[in-house]
């Protein structure tokens, strides 16, 4: 039940998203009612102003005698009283929400969240894919176990008037339960780099009704998977952009905080610790899944491991598509039969030719 109901009306759809939450009708209730304290005390206090200054206003002084009291009991008790009760209040739903958001139920489906530069990766253990939307049940608890593989972001999702920040090296956890069915807005809160503002993704939270859910994700994992198996190459592009890579490697030559993929492929490739590798798929295999084992001459350890999140038919997906960064890849893509982006070209209709 909201604390103030006329003020959560009010406030619905007026400054906010749509409430689609359990928390979002009490988040509304309580930011209304600390404004209607403000707006009351803000009159008082500018109504109190303006009297003083016209009351107190210069005047000659033969005709103006001031009474100034230096001690009011009463009055001091009453501003001293009335504001602690209202901090005393605000407190007890604000820390009574707090707990709420930070005490996840024991049945909560639960999604891993990796946060990185400049994107979120959603891995679901159950169904065994990633992706960069976050599928969730309607009617059932959802717990977030949210890690950083580089800076602090912060995950939120205005909503369901979730957020939380995501810090290096610590498991975060948020839940919520989602109360209607749509698409909605995620986005990262904490200022993270010079592409920080790529972290929002209109639409990419996706509610699905709680007895179409499992069915939901067990067509994707297909559909993925299958596109994988028709167009590797088409496949491991799209891969490229969602699970992060596009962050950190180019494929245009540009040098980023790692090497580039362009004309990677089938060079010599030479490490920080003296030794060199061709670049075959066992090396780009073992970088996707063991970054620190091989680090390139000139960059630090700046990748985390794609282990666990990353099937091997999308690894060799993107291995596919990193060998046609290159001549020699490209070739070796031909002595495989992997057809081209787009799949094999259309042959010409000769119907109208002559003879």
């Amino acid at each position: 039940m909201p604390f103030i109901p006329p003020l959560a009306d009010y406030g619905d759809g007026l400054l906010f998203r749509t409430q689609a939450s359990t928390f979002a009708e009490n988040s509304d209730s309580l930011f209304w009612m600390i404004t209607w304290i403000s707006v009351v005390f803000f009159i008082i206090v500018v109504g109190a102003m303006g009297w003083f200054m016209w009351k107190y206003r210069h005047r000659p002084v033969e005709t103006f005698a001031p009474k100034t009291p230096s001690h009011n009991l009463p009055l001091e008790l009453t501003w001293t009283v009335i504001p602690t009760l209202l901090v005393i209040v605000i407190f007890g739903f604000g820390f009574t929400g707090y707990l709420d958001q930070r005490t996840p139920p024991a049945d909560a489906y639960e999604v891993r969240v990796i946060a990185k530069k400049w994107n979120f990766t959603f891995v679901y253990p159950d169904a065994g894919f990633t992706d960069s939307k976050l599928y969730i049940p309607v009617g059932r608890p959802v717990r977030l176990r949210m890690v950083s593989s580089d800076v602090l972001h912060s995950f939120w999702v205005p909503a369901f008037r979730s957020k939380w920040d995501i810090v290096p090296g610590r498991d975060s956890i948020i839940w919520f339960e989602c109360t209607e069915p749509g698409e909605y807005l995620y986005q990262c809160t904490e200022y993270c780099g010079k592409d920080h503002s790529n972290m929002i993704k209109e639409g990419g939270v996706v509610a699905v009704p709680l007895d179409e859910f499992e069915d939901k994700l067990r067509e994707i994992k297909t559909v993925k998977i299958q596109e994988l198996e028709d167009d590797p190459l088409g496949g491991g592009e799209a891969l490229f952009k969602d699970a992060g890579c596009a962050a950190c490697h180019s494929v245009d030559g540009a040098k980023n905080a790692c090497p580039t993929w362009e004309g990677l492929w089938g060079t010599t490739k030479k490490f920080t610790d003296g030794t060199s590798a061709i670049a075959d798929d066992a090396y780009i295999r073992e970088s996707i899944l063991q970054p620190d084992a091989k680090i390139a001459e000139g960059f630090r350890n700046n990748m985390p491991s794609y282990k666990g999140q990353l099937e091997e038919l999308q690894i060799m997906a993107l291995t596919t598509y990193i060998r046609s960064l290159s001549e020699e890849g490209r070739a070796e893509n031909v002595e495989r039969d992997v057809p081209p982006v787009g799949g094999e070209p259309e042959a010409e209709d000769d119907s109208g030719a002559d003879g």
